[in-house]
């Protein structure tokens, strides 16, 4: 069985982790967060309640990731909140234990105190979208009845009598996670209703973390629903197996995983970012006292703001006085170009390229331009004649060197050096050790 643990998305940096866990496996999609994904075993007999402190543990440990972030995260993969299932068989059998440990009940009012803090999190997050969504008072029917199960599971997690369960059980009866699940679903499915689309509409200019904001509303609402409501501590609370409604939330989230990808490469397909970033171009060049590095550094961290499909190398220099120190073969539109010579006071040289296929195409088809660019890489006199215009799919192919120059690349996850490769410095002929760059069409 799975479970997860979140980490956070900008760095890859785990948010919160655990080490009594095995066979670890990370996904990560772009801007997305980071889910880590681990093995767990059976639940233990209940012996003892010592037997369920490395369950409770890990119940603690998924909140306390969930508390960094604001969210119960849905992750892309199918999961069954294992330790929480543990926790849930936990207060059944707690019920036959009398007085109740200590420590049992010390990790209880914890996780009951972690979960209430993610909920307070996230109420600022669901008002966001109640503001947003204009059929108002279905959505706060959504919101609403999901915190009341969450609050009555807390009530099981703090006081663990038959009094607190029985009220869990008779609102979860009433209105289930999964008819709750379906609800959420209808209003994403009409752009008069889906928030995350409504947000975008209102922007000139796509930014990549409005996106991000909505996309994380919506996942971590599905996911609050699969605390509350798939194989986990209600599984047990109710007393009976819910995998037809854990199967169909998964099944429906799965569709709204899907969806959210369909929307993100839609809205990525606008180009009115291009126009802004022609006028912002000069301003990292303006200054003299400014390095290189920076100037890239600058550039790169304002394509990063953007929602696009495109991907970009940002490359920075001084000037040059000969085509040894900049030669530039472009099959690309100019229209994927920006490039400014002599700029300002500071006299900044910089070019981006933008890739309008890189993010869609395949390790193979990247890997063949990577094979082709490393060819060049051989002192044999025969290779240092090949063109290297015939290096497949390029729309760029640049020979830089001794003029200061920094490469960065954005909006490229998928591949080591962006939407392309560049070589170490090596010989190419001529008086000086130099970078070959290509850019993917």
């Amino acid at each position: 069985m799975d479970t997860i643990l979140v980490a956070g998305s900008p760095n890859k940096e785990v948010v919160y982790s655990t080490t009594c866990f095995h066979q670890v496996y990370q996904q990560i999609d772009g801007s997305q967060l980071v889910i880590e994904l681990v093995q767990l075993g059976d639940l233990p007999q209940p012996v003892s309640f010592v037997d369920w402190i490395p369950y409770l543990d890990a119940a603690l440990d998924i909140v306390k990731g969930c508390l960094k972030i604001g969210a119960f995260v849905y992750p892309p993969t199918a999961i069954v909140l294992l330790p929480l299932a543990a926790v849930g068989s936990l207060i059944q059998v707690g019920l036959k234990f009398v007085p109740q440990p200590d420590k049992v009940g010390e990790k209880l009012k914890e996780l009951e105190k972690t979960i209430f803090e993610v909920e307070k999190k996230m109420k600022a997050t669901f008002n966001d979208l109640r503001s947003f969504v204009t059929e108002t008072e279905f959505t706060a029917d959504i919101i609403n009845e999901t915190a009341v199960l969450m609050r009555l599971m807390r009530n099981c997690l703090k006081q663990a009598d038959e009094d607190a369960i029985a009220n869990f059980r008779e609102e979860y009866e009433k209105k289930s996670p999964l008819s709750l699940a379906y609800d959420m679903i209808s209003l994403l499915e009409l752009r008069s209703t889906n928030p995350l689309i409504m947000a975008m509409a209102t922007e000139k200019i796509k930014m990549k973390h409005t996106f991000q904001k909505w996309e994380d509303t919506i996942t971590g609402l599905l996911g609050q629903f699969v605390i509350d409501a798939s194989g986990s501590i209600c599984q047990w609370l109710i007393k009976r197996k819910n995998e037809f409604d854990y199967e169909r939330i998964k099944e429906r989230s799965e569709e709204v995983k899907k969806a959210l990808l369909d929307w993100k490469e839609e809205i990525g397909t606008d180009e009115q970012y291009w126009e802004e970033m022609k006028r912002y171009m000069g301003e990292p060049l303006r200054d003299p006292h400014v390095s290189n590095a920076v100037k890239a550094q600058w550039i790169k961290e304002k394509l990063d703001t953007y929602l696009t499909n495109d991907a970009f190398y940002v490359i920075v220099y001084d000037k040059y006085e000969n085509s040894y120190q900049f030669n530039k073969t472009a099959k690309a539109n100019d229209n994927q170009f920006i490039e400014m010579s002599n700029y300002g006071t500071g006299n900044g040289h910089a070019m981006i390229y933008r890739s309008r296929l890189a993010n869609s195409v395949d390790e193979d088809r990247m890997g063949d331009m990577r094979k082709k660019v490393e060819a060049f890489n051989t002192s044999f006199e025969e290779l240092q004649r090949m063109d290297w215009t015939s290096i497949p799919n390029a729309g760029l192919v640049l020979l830089i060197g001794t003029i200061n120059e920094v490469i960065l690349f954005s909006n490229c996850p998928k591949f080591e050096k962006g939407p392309g490769w560049y070589s170490g410095y090596f010989y190419y002929g001529g008086p000086t050790h130099r970078i070959m760059l290509a850019g993917f069409h």
